[in-house]
C-alpha cells in the first residue's frame, strides 16, 4: 500500500525545532571562532607594529650614537695631535739645553 503522502512527516514539530536550533548555534559558533581570530590577529598586528618601531627608534639611536662616537673620536684624534705638537716643541727646545751642558 503506498502512503499517504498528507499524513506522512518526516519531522516532528519538536525536532524541527532542535534542527534550527542547532543550525543557529553551529552559525554563533562559527561567528565566534571568526570574531576571535580577527581579535587575535589584530593583537599580533599591534605587536609586530610596536616590535618594528621600538626596531626603528634603537637603529636612529644607534646611528646617533655612532655619529657621536665618531665626533668624539675625531675631537680626541684633534686634541692629541696638539698635544703631541706641544710636546715635541718642548722637547725640541729641551734639546740643545741638554747638547750644550
Amino acid at each position: 500500500m503506498i502512503p499517504d503522502t498528507k499524513t506522512t512527516e518526516i519531522m516532528s514539530t519538536g525536532e524541527i525545532v532542535l534542527a534550527v536550533l542547532t543550525c543557529i548555534g553551529l552559525l554563533l559558533g562559527i561567528l565566534k571562532v571568526w570574531i576571535q581570530s580577527q581579535t587575535d590577529l589584530a593583537k599580533v598586528q599591534a605587536i609586530i607594529t610596536a616590535i618594528n618601531q621600538r626596531q626603528d627608534k634603537s637603529e636612529a639611536e644607534l646611528e646617533k650614537h655612532k655619529r657621536d662616537d665618531n665626533f668624539r673620536y675625531e675631537q680626541m684624534r684633534k686634541e692629541n695631535r696638539e698635544d703631541h705638537r706641544q710636546l715635541f716643541e718642548k722637547i725640541d727646545k729641551i734639546i740643545p739645553f741638554i747638547k750644550n751642558n
